[in-house]
């Protein structure tokens, strides 16, 4: 901004003291390029606005002023190989929340350059009803080379738990699991998602466990795909992958997060292109 520094090794200076002051400076680049104003969260204006924990700072877009304005959003930096943890990033969304402003991420590489996501609590639904146990003895399921397993023969009305397959039906270990009646976190996601009146059929092919329609496959639409609560990505490289896949098929990438005895679901997803800052280059 055509500042003179005060010291020609300003920014060795700086990087010695804080080895996250590149990327911060590219963040603010990212956002302060298309006109949004920020203010950080850092003592000289903390006390002035209600930052969540870990936020970064608060954003208004070209056309407020934090003079004369609320901030639409709040901020959140992490490297692309900083680890997630779920809990933490929920209890922050719901914080950013509970105030109306957006929960926004902004991810930096190891190259320096900026991606933004949002993140929200969603509440997936779904129009098939509640699940209907279905009786069976494990050992009338045969185990298939894949980890899924055969079923010769079951009547029962609940088909969301299996798909036809010679004459029988095939389906996978998590309905196993939920049979068996154990406290496996794949079960209890399973049997969550059929409560809220959902189809959850495989997501292989879109890189994740589910893919959720709102009805019966061919009806409907699968709105959602969601991650296996035993397999979330590391990091935010392997997080920025899964929300590209389901944006590029028009879906959202949900998260299972088990707070308060019950199983909410949380998305990272591209923000409007009218939100979508990174750095020009």
């Amino acid at each position: 901004r055509n500042i003179v520094f005060p010291t020609a090794n300003l920014i060795l200076d700086e990087l010695a003291e804080n080895p996250n002051f590149l990327v911060q400076y590219v963040a603010m680049e990212a956002v302060r390029i298309p006109g949004n104003k920020v203010v950080l969260n850092i003592d000289q204006w903390s006390s002035d606005y209600d930052f969540e924990e870990n936020s970064w700072a608060m954003r208004w877009p070209s056309n407020m002023h934090p003079r004369e304005n609320d901030p639409v959003s709040e901020l959140q930096i992490f490297n692309s190989n900083d680890a997630i943890v779920p809990e933490e990033l929920y209890s922050w969304c719901e914080g950013v929340q509970r105030k109306g402003l957006i929960p926004e991420i902004i991810v930096v590489d190891e190259e320096g350059s900026a991606v933004t996501y949002r993140i929200s609590i969603e509440n997936p639904r779904g129009v098939l009803g509640k699940y209907s146990e279905v009786d069976i003895e494990t050992g009338s399921l045969y185990e298939i080379s894949s980890g899924g397993y055969f079923i010769p023969s079951l009547e029962s009305e609940e088909s969301r738990v299996s798909e036809r397959l010679l004459g029988g039906r095939i389906t996978d270990s998590a309905f196993r699991l939920l049979i068996e009646g154990g406290e496996d976190t794949r079960a209890l996601v399973l049997l969550d998602l059929l409560n809220r009146g959902l189809n959850p059929k495989s997501g292989f092919k879109y890189g994740t466990k589910w893919r959720c329609y709102e009805g019966k496959v061919g009806e409907s639409h699968a709105p959602w795909l969601v991650a296996d609560p035993e397999n979330i990505p590391n990091d935010w490289n392997e997080a920025c992958l899964a929300s590209r896949l389901a944006s590029g098929v028009n879906k959202t990438w949900l998260m299972p997060i088990f707070k308060r005895g019950d199983i909410d679901y949380m998305s990272i997803s591209r923000p409007p292109t009218d939100s979508r800052w990174s750095t020009p280059r």
